[in-house]
């Protein structure tokens, strides 16, 4: 069986990106994120400042590695389920995650 490729004007841009491209996108909407969850996240401001990292320490993806990262447990517990989440996110494994897209 021939396999044939869509057309390309009929893609998202996104579909028919580089891998720099990609790689640009991720890290431009991950320092939205990590830069949101320090604004607007106390827990999240507390595990960065203990970790010595701030969102401006985001240069590139592999950067990541020196952020701390957050389990659903502790997100799901009463007292601390109101610093995870704010205005406007869903519920997600991970309160991070669960930010939304920046547009």
């Amino acid at each position: 069986m021939k396999h044939t490729a869509p057309p390309r004007d009929v893609l998202d841009p996104i579909e028919i990106a580089s891998r720099d491209e990609i790689s640009a996108l991720q890290l431009e909407r991950m320092k939205w994120s990590l830069r949101h969850a320090y604004q607007h996240s106390p827990l999240y401001q507390a595990a960065f400042d203990a970790a010595s990292v701030h969102p401006h320490d985001l240069a590139d993806l592999p950067d990541l590695a020196r952020f701390p990262f957050t389990l659903v447990g502790p997100c799901r517990a009463p007292k601390v389920k109101a610093f995870c989440a704010g205005p406007g996110w869903r519920e997600a494994g991970s309160a991070l995650a669960a930010m939304p897209s920046p547009t």
